[in-house]
């Protein structure tokens, strides 16, 4: 029998990522979250094919500068199993 429901949030808060539109560096900064935090970083198209996967430290900066100009899916995973998915624009 299940006696309780239990909610899991593995959603990410107060997080940062700049410039956005971004021409050649793309920052990444996790609030409350140290410097040493290993980020799994998967950035995909608009049809869901995945463009550049990358493990980079809290605060470190992402390469998009060989990225076509347009709409991208920027996806984040901490080490802890914590998520962030949101849209960037490379210009």
């Amino acid at each position: 029998y299940m006696t309780s429901v239990k909610n899991f949030d593995n959603s990410i808060n107060g997080y940062l990522i700049y410039p956005n539109p971004s021409s050649d560096q793309l920052y990444i900064s996790i609030n409350n979250m140290p410097s040493n935090e290993e980020l799994q970083v998967k950035i995909s198209n608009l049809q869901g094919q995945e463009i550049i996967y990358q493990k980079l430290l809290n605060h470190q900066s992402l390469n998009v500068s060989d990225l076509s100009n347009d709409i991208y899916i920027l996806q984040i995973q901490t080490s802890n199993g914590k998520n962030a998915q949101t849209k960037f624009v490379k210009n």
